[in-house]
């Protein structure tokens, strides 16, 4: 299983590989610049390691700010104004959107730094640009041949709930366990959702 998890982490690196060339190519040389594609494949790797594990943290960090200042000038303008929901709920989808932007380019920037001098990023506004390009490029990867890709810890977590899930513990007869099940099914209380 664990061999698994390694192959898929592997598949989204080189989907991430894929989507940093396109941007390169898109951009220039003189805005991202890479030695070959082994090393493309290693800030792959960086970014994916990244996404993963710093990724969170930054958003963690960051919401409270978008709450704090954007988020309550948005809600007083809703209260005042109700009319004005809408666009304050679209205002602060566009903030978050940008957070979560400005976020990604931190991310690609990192990457260059660790990368060393097969990986060049001129600038945080090619960062800023490489990283909405590699976005797009590596979603319509994703949506040509239809890969799901998950993160690191989402995969943990998915396991984890999935095991407590498919492995309830033993309490007691199994028989005992079965029968408020089959007393569920056997009473046609309409009155009742049972959850």
């Amino acid at each position: 299983m664990q061999d698994h998890k390694l192959a898929l982490f592997f598949r989204d690196a080189l989907i991430i590989a894929f989507g940093v060339l396109i941007a390169a190519y898109v951009l220039g040389e003189n805005r991202i610049h890479y030695d070959n594609f082994l090393s493309l494949f290693g800030v792959a790797i960086v970014i994916s390691l990244f996404n993963a594990f710093l990724r969170p943290v930054m958003i963690t960090f960051a919401l409270p700010i978008l709450i704090s200042t954007f988020g309550l000038g948005s809600g007083l303008r809703a209260l005042l104004n109700p009319r004005s929901l809408v666009g304050a709920i679209l205002a602060f989808a566009g903030a978050a959107a940008l957070l979560l932007w400005f976020i990604n380019a931190c991310i690609f920037k990192l990457a260059d730094v660790v990368a060393g001098s097969s990986f060049v990023v001129n600038g945080f506004g090619s960062a800023m640009l490489g990283s909405i390009f590699t976005s797009c490029a590596t979603l319509f990867i994703c949506v040509i041949f239809g890969i799901k890709r998950q993160s690191v810890i989402s995969q943990i977590f998915h396991n984890i709930n999935f095991n407590a899930t498919t492995n309830p513990p033993n309490i007691g007869n199994s028989e005992q366990a079965r029968q408020p099940q089959q007393r569920r099914r056997n009473n046609n209380d309409d009155d009742v959702i049972d959850i």
